[in-house]
Parts: C-alpha cells; sequence; structure tokens
C-alpha cells in the first residue's frame, strides 16, 4: 500500500479571476480566526475540490504576503485527504477559496495553522450536513 501523498497539484489549484470572483460572490463563508473560507458547489468542477488561497493587502509588503500565502497552502496541503474523502454525491464538486485577512497584529505561522485547521473543520461539518440532505 503506498503512503498518502500530500502534494498540491495544478489541478487541485483554483485559477483566474472569474473562478475566484464566482466562488466569493455567489457561494457561502465562514470565518475561523484571521481566516475566511468561501465555498460553492460546481456542478462540472470535476472529481476533486479545486482550492484557491488569497491574502488581504492589510499585510503592506508583497514578501509578506506571499509567505502568509505559502503558509496558508502548506497548511492545507497536510490536511487535504479530509476534504478529497468527502462524498460529492450528485452535487458536482466544490470550489474553496481562503482568505487571509488580519488586521495590523503579528503574523504567525501557528496561528495560520490553526486558522485553518478551524476552517477546514468547520467546513467539513457544513458540507457533510449539506450533502447529507441532498437527495
Amino acid at each position: 500500500m503506498k503512503p498518502a501523498r500530500h502534494s498540491l497539484t495544478k489541478r487541485d489549484i483554483l485559477r483566474g479571476y472569474r473562478a475566484f470572483s464566482h466562488t466569493i460572490s455567489s457561494g457561502r463563508s465562514l470565518q475561523k480566526g484571521s481566516i475566511r473560507c468561501f465555498y460553492s458547489v460546481n456542478p462540472s468542477g470535476g472529481i476533486q475540490p479545486r482550492i484557491g488561497f488569497s491574502v488581504t493587502r492589510n499585510i503592506h509588503t508583497a514578501a509578506a504576503r506571499n509567505r502568509v500565502r505559502r503558509w496558508m497552502r502548506e497548511s492545507y496541503r497536510l490536511r487535504k485527504d479530509a476534504l478529497r474523502d468527502l462524498p460529492s454525491g450528485q452535487s458536482g464538486c466544490f470550489d474553496v477559496v481562503f482568505l487571509f485577512s488580519a488586521r495590523s497584529t503579528p503574523v504567525l505561522d501557528r496561528r495560520i495553522r490553526e486558522s485553518i485547521d478551524q476552517a477546514i473543520s468547520s467546513l467539513l461539518k457544513e458540507l457533510q450536513l449539506r450533502f447529507s440532505e441532498s437527495p
């Protein structure tokens, strides 16, 4: 039996302005710590969830925003198997955008990991309820 791979491939990533704006504007959201998680069901999305990462400009330098985005990707990458094991049912797959929006507080890797873990746990609960209610 092969060990679980924790890679994040190109097909796992949500790309493009339209895909992001559609997920943010028409999807549901939940807030955990500094992370706001937007998600929407995508009937033509394929067999696995697509994930996007974004950081607000409250983090002033591009280097710091890129660092936060890397931390978010890494935190998700380690927990992504939980979302893949969720049955997509007849609804198709879903798109998720994790938006980091912190004020001027210091940004720490540990806080981002905790917020991503909490957001993924809450997202799993909501999606399980949603898929169990659908016929």
